[in-house]
């Protein structure tokens, strides 16, 4: 039997050592013989995965482009996974429901009774296995399991860890015949980090590797921490200002400097929530888990029948911007937890509001990251709630995007491959916005947007536009940066860039260096999608490579090393939706870039 981790090291690639050798490695992306041997393996693919269900049923064809099925692991029929039991201390020295979500990379697995659990000593445990869901049709290893919730009932005789196996493949020998709900002897949260009876979590956390949780789709293809030493510093900055993110600190810290979120809106834009989530694919551990868990069941509690966001002010209708999926429906396949759904259902709303994805110039308040995050809620609806409507709804906003993108309205500049619109639309009070612009930092959201709904429908128009938004960043969305504490120039992202002439961009000097990583991550995107030899690709790794420069130097420039001292953070957040629009989007960097 093939282990993951055997699997994992044959496929991670040689480590890289600096940005211009990552780049040299990247140029023979998406080579002939590449394309090739993926289109093979691929084919082989959808041969090979097995559907529960009736004889007649067939995968859907989906995309055949390796640009696409190179997100999809080669398919594995058999194999085991190392999971980790964590109980709380109220679930140590009596009988314990053990009940969690499992989430499995598509086609692995078809049929739940393939799935069996393994103790420590080699024991089979009779266990519960109950289909949380399956992979969408239209995409590779359709119909087979993407997540299952498992339960069992054990005995754990001290608060310490203990690793157990999921095996799959083999007809599992013991079924566990009770029945019991997902939220089984759940506890509440009483440590003050939320308001009392806000959360409850399980009573036993298991937790699952990184090599694994990458593999699964639930925030495309993330490569585990510490696989690429070239980005190490990325790793260290994750771990670091998640500590911030949840006010838990190596040494003091004086009260207000603390994030406010339990009561505050601000540290949720952006989903903070999946922000944490994505540190536990990446890293894997406990603590993130539990801090993610947590933070999407209290955003669930907070989110009214019209997706309204409980910690808006009163006088504030719903607003798309904090209607979040994502941590709902990865919560949802590592818990199992239903009342998930209906809290999807109630963010969903939005896009049935006051919110219309197609553009004009003549409508008001309108800028590219309302229809990222309506993009982003119609995919992910669909992925969790398994309804062709939610579907149509993100083609719908996947179609503003390309229109604006590829056939801007009259007067505006053609070919910029950004979403062209008026800078009086964008929000900004007392600036002088006249003409035609885009905005490089909402223009990631947007990209990384995109990228979900193009592994789920694999529409072949998506990598265009990412390139196209890409294009538009490298070419005329960045300026120079150079301060006393620098002591050279930065590249660095603007605001709110002109489509016409870089002089009436909007630059925020001592902000836009904040986002260098984002945006970094969107022309790695747009890398990964160029052809070998566009005249474009020159200018993205150029670009590339100084933002994440800049990326390292923020980091750097932002560690307060006086921190102790001071009953300050070490590694400060302000704002602190920082943490979300670095890290949320950002955990599959040095996937996109590897060599292939």
């Amino acid at each position: 039997m093939l282990s993951l981790s055997a699997q994992w090291v044959g496929r991670s690639g040689p480590a890289r050592r600096s940005p211009g050798r990552q780049l040299e490695a990247r140029v023979a992306l998406l080579a002939p013989i590449f394309r090739l041997v993926l289109v093979l393996a691929n084919a082989a693919l959808f041969l090979a995965v097995p559907l529960a269900g009736t004889a007649s049923a067939q995968v859907a064809a989906g995309s055949r482009d390796p640009r696409h099925l190179a997100f999809f692991p080669p398919v594995q029929t058999s194999g085991q996974v190392r999971i980790g039991l964590h109980p709380a201390p109220e679930a140590v020295g009596r009988p314990v429901v053990v009940s969690f979500g499992m989430p499995f990379p598509p086609g692995f697995v078809s049929d739940p009774a393939r799935i069996s659990l393994v103790d420590n000593i080699g024991k089979e445990l009779p266990i519960r296995v109950a289909v949380l869901g399956r992979w969408p049709q239209g995409m590779p290893g359709a119909g087979s399991l993407r997540a299952v919730l498992i339960q069992f009932e054990d005995y754990l005789g001290a608060d310490l860890e203990r690793h157990y196996l999921v095996r799959w493949g083999e007809h599992r020998r013991l079924s566990e015949r009770r029945t019991w709900p997902a939220r089984q002897g759940w506890l509440p949260v009483r440590d003050g980090s939320y308001p009392e009876g806000a959360v409850s979590e399980p009573p036993v956390y298991v937790t699952l590797p990184p090599e694994w949780l990458g593999q699964c789709l639930l925030k495309g293809r993330v490569n585990p921490g510490g696989t690429n030493p070239g980005f190490a510093w990325y790793d260290q900055a994750m771990n670091a200002y998640f500590s911030t993110a949840i006010n838990q600190f190596p040494h003091p810290v004086e009260d207000k400097h603390l994030i406010s979120y339990q009561r505050g809106n601000e540290p949720w834009l952006y989903d903070r929530a999946m922000a944490l989530f994505v540190v536990y694919i990446r890293q894997g551990g406990l603590e993130p888990l539990r801090q993610a868990h947590r933070a999407a069941q209290y955003y669930a509690s907070l989110v009214g029948p019209d997706g309204r966001f409980g910690l808006l002010d009163e006088r504030r209708g719903p607003d798309m911007k904090y209607g979040y999926q994502e941590c709902l429906a990865t919560d949802y396949w590592l818990t199992g937890d239903e009342s998930l759904k209906e809290a999807s259902r109630r963010v969903a709303a939005l896009l049935g509001g006051s919110w219309k994805p197609a553009y004009n110039p003549e409508r008001g308040f309108w800028n590219e990251r309302g229809l990222a995050f309506a993009l982003l809620n119609a995919t992910v609806a669909y992925e969790l709630l398994d309804e062709p409507v939610w579907l149509d709804q993100a083609r719908a906003q996947f179609q503003a995007a390309h229109s604006l993108q590829f056939n801007p309205p009259p007067g505006a500049p053609a070919g910029t491959g950004c979403l062209v619109h008026r800078g009086k639309q964008h929000g900004e009070k007392g600036e002088n916005l006249e003409g035609w612009y885009c905005s490089p930092w909402m223009g990631a959201l947007l990209a990384d947007a995109m990228l979900r709904y193009y592994l789920v429908s694999g529409d072949s128009r998506t990598p265009e536009s990412i390139l196209g938004l890409g294009r538009f960043v490298a070419r005329m969305g960045l300026y120079s940066v150079e301060t006393p504490q620098s002591k050279r120039p930065y590249l660095v992202p603007s605001y709110i860039a002109s489509a016409e002439d870089p002089a009436r961009s909007l630059n925020e000097r001592t902000t836009d260096q904040q986002h260098a990583l984002d945006v970094a991550r969107s022309l790695a995107l747009a890398l990964y999608f160029c052809p070998p030899g566009d005249p474009v690709r020159p200018e993205l790794e150029k670009a590339l490579d100084e933002l994440l420069d800049t990326a390292r130097y923020d980091f750097e420039r932002n560690h307060n090393k006086l921190g102790a001292k001071f009953a300050k953070p070490s590694h400060p957040l302000n704002p602190p939706r920082r943490f979300s629009w670095w890290f949320r989007t950002t955990a599959d960097l040095d996937w996109l870039l590897q060599p292939r």
